[in-house]
């Protein structure tokens, strides 16, 4: 009998253990040839950039983050489009969003009240290059969150633009055979001025979750590779009700544009500066997730990003 070596990625390790434990058939042709699965351990790249220049010698004993010139191509190609501190939001901006969504006229606190998690405001135009809009500017109210989700192998870099998000990564194969068991096998928090990064064969799948005492606002920037010739324009998720696998076709909630026509008309109020305090009691009143931060017994969740459990 001839034997033959091959590696396999690990989603696809686990799909192929579900078909043996399934027996499936294509699985059983043991006339044909014997097989065994043996796991391949493969190093995980980081899930943080960090702009070699800013890059300690610890960072590069420690391994906590990825540098950018080592990013895939067209990750590193969305990353020069995103990174400068022209992208970040202005103290303007920050406090508008934030007295915005204690307002129960206003337009994002509308947006919440509707059943939404958190807010999608997208820049510029559909280019076909993406699922829906290729840059997404979204604001995470205190206890937001995104269901689990995959990307349509798409490539993205997400970067924090103010306060801190919580990311919980997944597996493929767990997703597209949704049992309600579904566990992360990495997390981390990233905070302003950090991007974290996806492509088909890397953090594919998460979850996003705002348990800080602070609305969140990140900047996400989606882009099909040149290889991929078969353009799945939705992200595939599990619904938190029925525990189904559901697709979502990315809309828009606002536009950038929109979002921010009032600001210059803004009344003196927009430049008063809410404390945390004022923050939390308004949210717990009217905030359509209770104002609840999550924070597992009062303290925060360690930052990095390789405290995980491999599954």
């Amino acid at each position: 009998m001839k034997r033959v070596r091959f590696y396999i990625h690990p989603d696809d390790l686990k799909a192929l253990q579900l078909k043996k434990k399934q027996n499936d058939s294509f699985l059983c042709m043991q006339e044909t040839f014997q097989y065994k699965i043996c796991s391949v351990r493969m190093k995980t790249l980081p899930p943080l950039i960090m702009d070699p220049s800013n890059a300690t010698l610890e960072d590069i004993d420690k391994e906590n983050f990825l540098q950018s010139p080592n990013l895939p191509p067209e990750i590193k190609k969305i990353y020069e489009i995103i990174q400068g501190p022209n992208k970040d939001l202005t103290e303007a901006q920050i406090l508008f969003i934030r007295k915005n969504l204690l307002n129960p006229e206003s337009n994002l606190r509308k947006i919440l009240e509707s059943g939404k998690k958190y807010i999608r405001v997208t820049l510029g135009s559909e280019q076909e290059h993406s699922p829906g809009i290729g840059y997404v500017l979204e604001i995470w109210p205190q206890g937001g969150f995104s269901p689990i989700h995959c990307h349509a192998n798409a490539s993205a870099i997400i970067r924090v633009l103010h306060g801190e998000i919580g990311i919980k990564i997944y597996n493929k194969t767990s997703i597209y055979n949704p049992d309600g068991n579904e566990k992360p096998y990495m997390e981390f928090t990233a905070t302003k001025g950090d991007f974290t990064w996806m492509d088909q064969d890397n953090y594919q799948c998460h979850q996003l979750v705002n348990e800080s005492e602070d609305f969140c606002a990140t900047l996400q920037c989606y882009s099909y590779t040149q290889e991929d010739r078969v353009h799945w324009d939705k992200f595939d998720y599990i619904d938190d009700t029925t525990r189904e696998l559901k697709g979502f076709k990315p809309k828009t909630d606002i536009t950038y544009t929109d979002l921010f026509k009032g600001l210059e008309k803004e009344s003196p109020m927009a430049e008063r500066k809410y404390s945390v305090d004022e923050i939390k009691s308004k949210s717990k009143k009217s905030h359509p997730t209770g104002g609840k931060a999550g924070r597992r017994n009062g303290k925060r969740r360690q930052r990095s990003p390789h405290n995980y459990i491999e599954e």
